[in-house]
């Protein structure tokens, strides 16, 4: 267990914890706010140095304004921002110290030829340091192919590379990469091609030869083209960018100004050298304790029709503000070898056939035969779609809206409404998928591009494509920062509930606004959207200009979702966000004004955010204090760099109104070079700015077991640690580097998908294959029945398209007295690898007794197996036979066990982890029993009945942005579990409770360790019960809106507690939003937190800072 002590405090009006607030748990003592700290410092030089950790706590009035705390009163010594790097060379940075540091490059070359490179950088203090970075390579004549790459491994630095090439027959390329390796690092990264063919001789080139240049852009980075031309032998072409512009508090460095001069020898005639080139650099300076170089390279492109170009080099210099230290080392290593040092630099050049178009058109999904079905549409319904097959040209310059829209739109002859569009009565679908494809260009937009129901957008992530907006871009109606023009709109004049948006992507797209006016409200994406939802790997470049009006995304409603791995460059807001529920990670913010506006929320989850050079970093306080809209945020495993205010929290000492609003936790949270790390709703200081490494800090009321209180001293399990202390993380796989070679289709291997036929063999076939063969199995979308359980075996990799259904319809699933899995991961006390993605498990009437998902297959510390985005649908969906016309609501009667519909039994349980499985990690899985018909426009309501939720009965799980919801008996249960940790993690119970209670139609089974129920009694949001230990949740919303199917109930009478805790079991609870409720806890059989109590009460939820069992 990883101990981490807080700073914690909750300042609100005097009497908030009088003891009639308090339920049935009344605190009779004194109100207090603790405040204890944990500061880790490091000292002046010479390094090494061993870094201290001073402890504190105080105790501060009960009411007023909390006191502004400076870095110096919570340690015993004033420490330095330090850098580090791999030879922990580090010098303090005073006002007026201005430190260079410089390192050689020396570089060998495999081909015929020489390579040179040098990397030098100067930093000055404090308002900004500037850097620069440039590495040459220049290759003699050759004949075949070369490439040279260079790449910074360092934690903290930056690598350019760029070619100079000779008169060449065949191709060259170079190109360079700065990955960033950890939350506690800071890197800019720029990459840069240059590849050359032609014919001729070794000399003059004789007929024509050109040089093109393409620079796939990493972490905000990017690169044009320019070009040069002679009608004649140049024996020189040369160029440089240099950064000429830069901002205090932005990160965004823009080179421009490239020129090219030639050097030409006797001749007659005239003679023309032209060249233009553009580069631009972003920093992303995550480290609490370092501050890297920051670099871009500029790529050069070349034609002439009787030339011989002897060189072309191209560097850039970026300055970006900052007042820190630096670091001098730098690991640059080829695509085969690395030797690094404090003071040098190895390269090595291989040579390579593949062109960079080759690299970029290897990927999978682009090549392989699409056999995708969509059952329920007639026979000519495309499933999978390339927008270059609709007209996209993605040449940056003809306008390929009307292509792209297309593409989305495109239905099946015999539809006479078309997909669920903006066009038609469509409310909801599940039949109509559409898998919409970019491969690598520059897609010109002119208007909005308006994203339909159940549709994925993926682009190429070899080579990502950018959708680049047109200067002259209209959207509709008139633009305002809180109704912008939209480049991707997610639910067009929000047709559509935006609750009830489900099944839907984005992942892998540069979004560039940056030709767009500055000042004109503009969003790269509008997503107001639920579960069962992603946006991934985007990148959205915005203007920096001091009237920037630009957003990356914008969402004023729904209840999602998971966001990951976006970076947001420049703009007004990164993220102007609002939504009942999310779970985000790995958010990256560079130049923005403001990162995040939280526009409102019910409970959030923000993990490993790095914002950088941004005027505001997180802001809650929309509306506060006197109508607060952010009820409860969590932060976690996240760092803010030269940030003016990094967290801007929605609470002040006192007139917070709703009372409960504004609750907020920080956990292992890191500040460098921030001006002010929180403030409270009104602007004013409540912890300086300074380095801080591992501060977690704590802004609310909770319960330690029975007894109120506002301090927390919680712990996390060691074992679901990374290196840095964060919590073990990896994102959905992109398999960019597989080939159409290397996939089994099931529908090749002989699987229909027509949710008529056995599929069952050819599914069992295709993955045991896959695992056997290392191949990547991919389901083409299709409904696939089943009809005994399907093993997945330990090895496999598994991806869907556009969700295919995997459909239990047997009487082998119908015992609710002997349940079967349908979906078996792994054998019992198997250990190994698994990954799956993209696809959903369902059933076919009256299976009381399928377990959708059983996984039985532990991974290993450090490397767990993977679920991501799957997801179980029980009902509510053509082809499942419970839908309206099966399952209509009972309203009228009291349902008994008697009289209870069994058609619509189900299924016994969606997902269940047994005893001695461990290392499991989920991410965006929505376990859902279908409330309604997503396939009626009206969306009626119906009544299915499935046993249990979510199961977990083994130890070191990870579960991040988890929901379940509608299941009888709970949504959530951790029993006799140990290292648990979840966040965010949302339920709902079911509409129709208490008619019938949680007693029908299922009876409880020890076995499984189900909770008794007392009679007229609904299902638990969460439960945690036996000896269940070391369990920690980051985030949580369980709601109730129903009784007996009606409404009105809420927000405090719909049931009577909705999270149990019970037996000996230990877990603690951040951020807990409630619904439906009168008391959010029942602990050991005493309610807590009274939902309306003043310390719980929020606009429409009831909110919970912290509970931990005593």
């Amino acid at each position: 267990m990883r101990s981490h002590s807080f700073l914690s405090a909750f300042a609100l009006s005097s009497g908030l914890f009088s003891s009639a607030a308090l339920g049935h748990a009344a605190d009779k003592g004194p109100v207090v706010v603790w405040v204890t700290s944990t500061i880790t410092t490091c000292p002046s030089p010479p390094p090494p140095v061993e870094c201290s950790e001073t402890e504190s706590e105080s105790v501060l009035p009960s009411s007023g304004s909390v006191k502004a705390i400076t870095s110096s009163s919570l340690a015993t010594s004033k420490g330095h921002s330090s850098a580090s790097a791999s030879t922990a060379s580090s010098l303090p940075v005073s006002p007026s110290a201005s430190i260079s540091v410089s390192v050689s490059a020396s570089v060998s070359a495999s081909v015929s030829g020489s390579v040179s490179g040098s990397v030098s950088g100067s930093v000055s203090a404090p308002s900004s340091f500037s850097v620069s970075a440039s590495a040459s390579v220049s290759v003699s004549p050759i004949s075949g192919s070369s490439s040279v790459s260079a790449v910074s491994s360092a934690p903290s630095n930056s690598a350019s590379a760029s070619a100079s090439v000779g008169p060449i027959s065949g191709s060259s390329s170079a190109a360079s990469s700065a990955p960033s390796s950890a939350p506690s690092s800071a890197s800019v990264s720029a990459s840069a091609s240059v590849s050359a063919s032609g014919s001729g001789s070794v000399g003059p080139i004789s007929g024509s030869s050109s040089v093109s240049s393409s620079a796939p852009v990493s972490s905000g980075s990017s690169a044009s083209i320019g070009s040069a031309s002679a009608s004649h032998s140049v024996s020189s072409v040369s160029a440089s960018a240099s950064a000429s512009s830069v901002s205090a508090g932005s990160s965004a460095v823009s080179a421009s100004s490239v020129s090219a001069s030639p050097s030409v020898g006797p001749i007659s005639g005239s003679s023309s050298v032209g060249s233009t080139s553009s580069a631009s650099a972003s920093s992303s300076a995550a480290s609490v304790s370092s501050v890297s170089s920051a670099s871009a390279s500029a790529s050069v492109s070349a034609s002439s029709a009787s030339a011989s170009a002897s060189s072309v080099s191209a560097s850039a210099s970026a300055s970006v503000a900052s007042s820190s230290s630096v670091s001098a080392s730098s690991s640059v290593v080829s695509s085969s070898s690395v030797v690094s040092s404090s003071s040098s630099v190895v390269v090595s050049a291989s040579s390579a056939s593949a062109s960079p178009t080759s690299v970029c058109s290897q990927f999978y999904l682009e090549n392989i035969e699409h056999q995708g079905v969509a059952p329920y549409e007639t026979g000519d319904y495309q499933v999978f779609r390339n927008v270059k097959d609709f007209g996209a040209v993605g040449d940056g310059v003809t306008d390929d809206t009307s292509a792209i829209q297309r593409a989305i739109a495109a239905s099946n002859e015999a539809a006479t409404g078309g997909r669920c569009g903006t066009n038609t009565d469509c409310t909801s679908t599940t039949t109509q998928p559409a898998l919409v494809y970019f491969p690598a260009g520059t897609y010109l937009v002119s208007k909005t591009i308006s994203d339909y129901y159940f549709t994925q957008l993926v682009g190429n992530p070899n080579c990502v494509p950018v959708i680049k907006v047109s200067p002259n871009f209209v959207g509709s109606g008139t633009p305002t920062p809180a109704t912008p023009y939209i480049v991707i709109d997610g639910d067009p004049s929000l047709r559509w509930t935006s609750t009830n948006i489900f099944w839907r992507q984005i992942r892998n797209f540069v979004i560039d606004m940056t030709d767009a006016p500055a000042d004109v409200p503009l969003a790269g994406i509008h997503w107001p959207t639920g579960q069962a939802t992603s946006l991934q790997s985007i990148t959205f470049e915005m203007s920096t200009a001091t009237n920037t009006n630009h957003q990356g995304v914008f969402s004023e409603n729904g209840s999602g979702g998971f966001l990951n791995d976006l970076t947001f460059n420049g703009g007004l807001y990164g993220l102007n966000f609002g939504n009942q529920q999310y779970t985000m990670r790995g958010l990256e913010f560079n130049g923005c004004k403001t990162a995040i506006h939280q526009i409102w929320d019910w409970t959030w989850m923000y993990q490993g955010l790095s914002i950088n050079n941004c005027e505001i970093g997180l802001d809650l306080s929309n509306g506060a204090p006197g109508n607060t809209q952010a009820e409860v945020v969590v932060v976690i495993d996240s760092s803010f760099t030269s940030v003016g205010t990094a967290i801007k929290v929605a609470r002040v000492a006192s007139g917070n109104t709703p009372t409960g609003t504004g609750q907020f936790l920080a956990e292992n949270v890191q500040f460098t070079d921030c001006t002010v790390a929180v403030a409270d709703a009104n602007g004013n200081t409540l912890l300086a700015g300074s380095t801080i490494t591992d501060l977690s800090l704590f802004i609310g009321a909770g319960y330690s077991g029975t007894t109120p209180t506002n301090r927390a001293s919680p712990s996390r399990p060691a074992t679901l640690l990374d290196a840095s202390g964060s919590y073990y993380t990896r994102s959905k796989p992109t398999y960019a580097d597989v080939t159409a070679s290397e996939v089994i289709s099931v529908r090749s291997v002989g699987a229909l998908g027509n949710g008529e036929a056995d599929d069952t063999a050819f599914l069992e076939e295709a993955f045991q294959r896959g695992a056997a063969e290392n191949k990547l199995v991919f389901i083409d979308y299709g409904v696939y029945r089943v009809v005994n359980t399907i093993t997945v075996p330990a090895g496999v990799r598994i991806v869907g398209e556009s969700y295919p259904v995997i459909l239990a319809d047997s009487p082998v699933f119908n015992n609710v007295n002997a349940p079967v899995p349908v979906v078996q991961v792994g054998l019992p006390g198997e250990v190994g690898t698994a990954e799956l993605s993209d696809f959903i498990v369902s059933t076919r009437g009256a299976q009381a007794g399928a377990i959708l998902i059983q996984w039985n297959l532990s991974g290993t510390q450090g490397n767990p197996v993977n679920l991501w985005d799957v997801h179980t649908r029980i009902g509510g969906f053509t082809g499942s036979n419970l839908q309206i016309g099966e399952c209509a609501l009972q309203n009228g009667i009291t349902v008994t066990s008697d009289t209870v519909n069994a058609a619509c039994i189900a299924a016994f349980m969606s997902f269940y982890v047994p005893p001695g499985v461990e290392y499991v990690y989920l991410e965006n899985n929505w376990f859902w029993v279908a409330d309604h018909d997503a396939d009626v426009s009206s969306v009626p309501q119906i009544t299915v009945y499935a046993g249990r939720g979510i199961l977990l009965e083994g130890s070191n799980l990870l579960l991040f942005g988890v929901a379940a919801e509608h299941h009888v008996l709970y949504q959530f249960h951790v029993h006799d579990a140990s290292s648990v940790v979840m966040g965010l993690i949302q339920s709902e119970t079911a509409y129709y409770q208490p008619n019938p209670d949680a007693t029908i139609p299922f009876p409880t089974d020890s076995a499984y360790g189900d909770p008794t129920f007392a009679s007229g009694q609904s299902g638990w949001g969460a439960l945690y019960s036996g000896t269940t230990s070391d369990t920690v949740v980051y985030g949580a919303g369980h709601y109730n809106f129903f009784n007996n199917n009606n409404g009105g109930c809420e927000p405090s009478s719909c049931q009577q507690a909705i999270v149990l805790v019970q037996d000996e079991a230990k877990v603690t609870i951040y951020g807990l939003a409630t619904t439906g409720v009168t008391y959010m806890v029942d602990y050991l059989g005493t309610l807590l937190a009274q939902d309306t109590a003043p310390q719980q009460a929020g606009g429409f939820v009831g909110i919970l800072g912290m509970f931990t069992s005593a």
